[in-house]
């Protein structure tokens, strides 16, 4: 038994934190854990695009630079502080991983508020999603 765990874990043993991150939206998808996997790949995303862009900003940059670009906010309410540097990283992303961590974040949130929204899904449906986006985020960052 302790072989078989020491197996299933291995593909945690990294220093990667993207890696670990895309190894545990896999391991959500196969152990059926979608809420634990859609937070994983809203997290990845934005571990990715500080991977791009600025590793000291991980929280309040990325999750900002992403919603402007994907147009969820927009620069005239941000802090004079954070503006410019929202702006630098926003302007250097890709339209599409902003939309899909714009998607993945909306599902997010549904879930975490217990669907109570006009758009509510059903399991199969949100595994579903979680697959589709997952595979999205591979191809985009061509893993």
């Amino acid at each position: 038994m302790t072989n078989k765990i020491e197996y299933k874990i291995q593909k945690f043993n990294t220093e990667d934190n993207l890696k670990i991150g895309l190894n545990v939206v896999e391991w959500s998808i196969e152990n059926n854990l979608i809420q634990q996997g859609f937070t994983a790949l809203e997290e990845t995303i934005r571990t990715y695009v500080c991977n791009e862009t600025d590793r000291n900003n991980r929280e309040r940059i990325a999750k900002i630079a992403l919603m402007i670009k994907s147009e969820a906010i927009t620069e005239k309410n941000l802090s004079t502080d954070v503006k410019g540097k929202v702006k630098r990283i926003a302007d250097r992303l890709d339209p599409e991983i902003a939309k899909l961590s714009y998607q993945v974040s909306q599902k997010r949130n549904s879930i975490n508020h217990f669907e109570f929204s006009d758009d509510s899904n059903d399991y199969n449906s949100l595994k579903r999603d979680l697959k589709k986006y997952y595979k999205e985020f591979k191809k985009i960052i061509e893993i």
